[in-house]
């Protein structure tokens, strides 16, 4: 099984709003090798869950095991990616870590578009009309390209 995890700050909305939408692209495209999760930084990082108001869910351990599981981790922001990788015991160096535009442009498309241009930022600085939309058209170029995504995930 190919694991795929997304990771933004709090698992609240970017990253999980990601998640399903690939769980959309496997269930139509009948990829049952791959399965998708998601994660949030500062649960890996340990911080004070205050986020189970939100119905979020996530203990340390369980975000950490996500990450450390997948075998392609896509982040909203070029920060987010430092700090996992600043993280020893995750592991990840053998890692194939992007931003989710990093991936969908530079490693699906071959477009080289600038590392400025990778970051969705979060809800609380875009809000949904900002963020929403860059990540549809992540995932609706990975449907309208989904051979090239399927070489990829087998490489």
């Amino acid at each position: 099984m190919y694991k795929i995890v997304f990771v933004c700050y709090a698992n609240i909305q970017r990253s999980k709003y990601a998640e399903e939408r690939m769980k959309e692209i496997i269930r139509v495209h009948n990829l049952d090798n791959i399965s998708a999760n998601s994660a949030g930084k500062w649960h890996i990082f340990g911080t004070k869950n205050e986020y189970d108001q939100w119905g979020t869910k996530g203990r340390k351990e369980e975000h950490r095991q996500r990450v450390k599981d997948a075998d392609l981790i896509l982040v909203m922001s070029k920060d987010i990616e430092r700090d996992l990788r600043n993280i020893r015991e995750l592991d990840i160096s053998n890692k194939k870590i992007f931003t989710l535009k990093e991936f969908v442009f530079n490693k699906l498309l071959g477009e080289n578009k600038d590392d400025a241009d990778f970051d969705i930022k979060d809800g609380p600085t875009q809000g949904n009309e900002g963020w929403k939309p860059q990540i549809d058209e992540c995932m609706d170029k990975i449907k309208e390209n989904i051979e090239v995504f399927k070489d990829f995930i087998e490489k």
